[in-house]
């Protein structure tokens, strides 16, 4: 049973196309995929609008912190599909792995332009 604190399970959807960035990372990151916090704020330049969104997953064992690692290696250069909005920049901000019991944690960041 998950209390208030825990971190919850990353939700799926039957959809083709994500359609929301939460839904995009959760497609990527993989199904074993814990995220503990995500933030979004509204961004601007002189001609560009969008938002920063900031998520930090957990991946634990052997075989989901190997697939978190490729998750995260593949993030820069992904081509997101999400309906009305435009992922023009994606970053890995940090990770931290542990070896006994085998675990990784990461810091994500992505800068979203609407269309």
């Amino acid at each position: 049973m998950m209390t208030a604190s825990s971190p919850r399970p990353l939700p799926r959807h039957g959809r083709r196309t994500p359609i929301t960035m939460i839904e995009a990372l959760l497609a990527l990151s993989g199904e074993d995929a814990m995220m503990l916090q995500h933030t979004e704020a509204s961004w601007q330049s002189a001609t560009f609008h969008g938002r920063r969104f900031s998520a930090t997953l957990n991946w634990a064992g052997d075989e989901a912190v190997a697939r978190g690692a490729a998750f995260l290696d593949a993030l820069p250069g992904h081509e997101f599909r999400i309906r009305g909005t435009d992922v023009v920049d994606a970053e890995v901000v940090w990770r931290q792995t542990s070896a006994v019991p085998a675990s990784m944690t990461a810091n994500v960041a992505l800068l979203l332009l609407d269309e």
